[in-house]
């Protein structure tokens, strides 16, 4: 399998897709330092280098950028595979399926690391000078750097299967890009369902004159409610993304486990599709 994942690692830094996926970040590291930089010197904001290095996992708890790129390049370039007959060809070799998935698997697992490696060096580097060091602990650092690799192979992981379960590149691709759409405004609603306030203020109009009195939020969530929609953003690879960006560090030491549970079931699923589905 080395000799496979060496393969497709020559033909991906060939592919323009990769270039561009490596563009997009560097483009976004130094948009996110300028507009940092701005907002600190002309409007007096006080911004810790911590919430910009995990902003390369997700921008102000909204936008995964890393999951959008990883979308577009992933599966753009694992679509490529059936157009160019790479599979059949690797399967008339005696490559077995399970080989050909997984090392496509260990060659978007290596994109992702490429871009958020370099996503982290430029901001610690341009950034360390200008905003100061990390505020939050070395462990907080390391487990947050943990959590936000991982949702990125379970990003890989779904954009693979998707990739490779599918014949047509450009049905990957949307689908792609749409599922991580779709859950960023999907746990974007429910935290803002979390955020919701259990007592609400309401004014009403008496003989002329206005009273204040506190009355029951009818939005908030019962405590058995608010654990399946957490538990909801906590399964996403959005949601942690999101969370990361955040800064959420009160959340973060149960998201590890559900990752590699995700990663686990995402892969054993695709795998037994793949080894049914008709190659030609």
């Amino acid at each position: 399998m080395r000799r496979m994942i060496a393969a497709q690692s020559y033909r991906l830094i060939h592919e323009k897709g990769f270039w561009g996926g490596l563009a997009v970040t560097i483009l976004y590291a130094l948009a996110v330092l300028a507009f940092s930089a701005y907002a600190m010197i002309n409007n007096g904001r006080s911004i810790a280098l911590d919430q910009l290095y995990f902003y390369g996992y997700g921008l102000d708890s909204f936008i995964p950028v890393a999951g959008l790129v990883l979308a577009a390049v992933i599966s753009f370039f694992v679509g490529t595979e059936y157009s160019s007959q790479t599979l059949r060809n690797a399967l008339i070799i005696g490559r077995t399926r399970t080989e050909i998935y997984l090392s496509h698997y260990a060659v978007s697992l290596i994109v992702a690391l490429i871009y958020q490696g370099v996503y982290a060096l430029i901001v610690v580097l341009v950034g360390w000078p200008v905003f100061g060091g990390f505020h939050l602990s070395g462990a907080l650092i390391g487990l947050g750097t943990l959590i936000g690799v991982l949702a990125l192979a379970a990003y890989c992981a779904l954009f693979n299967a998707v990739g490779l379960l599918s014949s047509s590149r450009t049905v990957s691709s949307i689908g792609c890009l749409c599922g991580v759409m779709l859950t960023m405004f999907l746990c974007f609603f429910l935290n803002t369902k979390l955020q919701e306030p259990e007592w609400i203020e309401a004014l009403e109009m008496r003989d002329g004159s206005s009273q204040v009195y506190t009355l029951a939020n009818p939005s908030y969530l019962n405590p058995s409610q608010r654990r399946f929609v957490q538990g909801v953003i906590d399964s996403l690879p959005s949601g942690q993304s999101l969370q990361l960006s955040g800064l959420n560090c009160g959340h973060w030491a149960v998201l590890p486990p559900i990752s590699l549970i995700g990663i686990v079931l995402v892969q054993g699923i695709g795998l037994l599709l793949f080894q049914r589905k008709e190659i030609r």
